[in-house]
């Protein structure tokens, strides 16, 4: 069994505020905006290590609606950006206080954010009982949206007004249950037959660890997880005769510990990690030998794969912005598209009720990345690119992408 207890102890707490909250709530209502003049909310990790990744999404979102001439029909669309982070890191208690700052607004009619792995659980519960479009560029957490044993009654235990508003948070990057998939096609064209499965003990990293182990077989894979603690398991990895360690989890001195330690017990061993791990900073603290075994995925393509609207969104950035962007840039510039499509499909553009279900209506829409559409039930694309990485000279170097259908 794998560890669970943070995952638990994290749905728990946000069944418990749904709960309570709902105790002392009056009967919601639908919001209608007065006025012809409407606000969209960013909140992004601006500051901290992903400082400069974050901001290129921003001016990604930034240039989408400059494009769009910052208007849906009579109505003028103003654009305020909110930090959720420190010099640490993204907060948990910035991004609640975003969230909470936002339901303020009366003219607030959507929030875009977070990029980070499961962020979007501390801001769903605030905007979906303002019945507030909330869209994600980033966050491809799979609870936030579909059942995951990792957390005890996902995904409608972040959604504290269910009952009232239904869902009213969606992403246009794809959930890691596609991750899992792209995963371990491309362990089955390495030729991996034996997974150890291994993850952090945080909602994310279980998830996806558990989506990997469950979806093994029918890729040809046969997949091992721990027994009881995690102490020890690169010597637990080496004795179980696998050919490949998956690591479920976020960058942390355990996961770089992991991959050199499974490495130096075994050198013949190929190393997985998904996006939460596709960072330069756990690219470049592996040691040698693990980072020549390492292959890691995020969502996106590489810029040879674009389509040409993606390449047409390369050329209006450098132009804008003068360098070009982080990978994940081009899932703000399409959050933000896709937030305007759904404002112009709108049956009434100041009303949130009617704004959610447009967006969640949203078919074969265009996008840099290609065509999409969004599951009405989920609020999930129908699109999943996926790039892979290798780690040479401690820098991630992209070989192949990957498209899911």
């Amino acid at each position: 069994m794998r560890i669970r207890n943070r995952a638990l102890a994290a749905a728990v707490s946000v069944a418990l505020a749904a709960v309570l909250a709902a105790c002392g709530a009056t009967a919601p209502t639908t919001t209608t905006i007065s006025g012809t003049t409407v606000t969209i909310y960013s909140s992004l990790p601006l500051q901290g290590p992903e400082g400069a990744e974050a901001n290129d999404v921003l001016d990604a979102e930034r240039l989408a609606l400059q494009q769009s001439g910052s208007k849906v029909g009579r109505y003028t669309i103003d654009f305020v950006s909110l930090s959720d982070a420190n010099s640490m890191g993204w907060s948990p208690k910035l991004i609640a206080a975003n969230a909470r700052t936002v339901i303020q607004r009366n003219n607030a009619i959507a929030y875009i954010g977070e990029i980070d792995p499961n962020a979007s659980a501390e801001s769903i519960p605030i905007t979906n009982a303002d019945q507030l479009l909330q869209v994600s560029p980033y966050d491809t957490a799979i609870g936030l949206t579909q059942s995951t044993p990792a957390i005890s009654g996902s995904p409608n235990v972040y959604y504290q007004s269910f009952s009232s508003y239904g869902r009213t948070f969606g992403r246009v990057v794809p959930s890691d249950a596609y991750q899992a998939k792209a995963q371990l096609q491309e362990m089955k064209s390495l030729g991996v037959k034996k997974l150890f499965v291994a993850e952090d003990g945080g909602a994310y990293g279980d998830a996806i660890a558990h989506a990997i182990e469950e979806d093994a077989s029918g890729y040809g894979i046969s997949a091992t997880v721990p027994a009881g603690s995690s102490a020890g398991l690169s010597e637990k990895i080496s004795a179980s005769g696998a050919d490949a360690l998956f690591y479920g989890g976020v960058t942390s001195p355990a996961a770089d510990q992991l991959f050199d330690a499974a490495i130096a017990s075994d050198p013949h061993l190929k190393l997985f990690g998904p996006g939460a791990l596709y960072t330069s900073s756990f690219a470049s603290v592996l040691s040698p030998a693990a980072q020549g075994a390492t292959y890691l995925s995020e969502p996106g393509l590489t810029n040879g794969e674009l389509p040409p609207a993606g390449r047409a969104f390369l050329a209006a950035f450098k132009a804008a912005y003068h360098h070009t962007p982080w990978t994940q840039a081009i899932f703000g510039y399409a959050a933000m598209q896709a937030v305007l499509a759904a404002l112009n499909k709108s049956a009434a553009v100041d009303n949130r009720a009617n704004d959610v279900s447009a967006f969640l209506a949203l078919k074969n829409e265009s996008s840099p990345l290609g065509t999409y559409s969004i599951n009405k039930s989920t609020g999930d694309t129908s699109l999943a690119p996926y790039i892979f990485s290798r780690v040479k000279g401690g820098k991630l170097v992209a070989f192949k992408g990957l498209i899911l259908h």
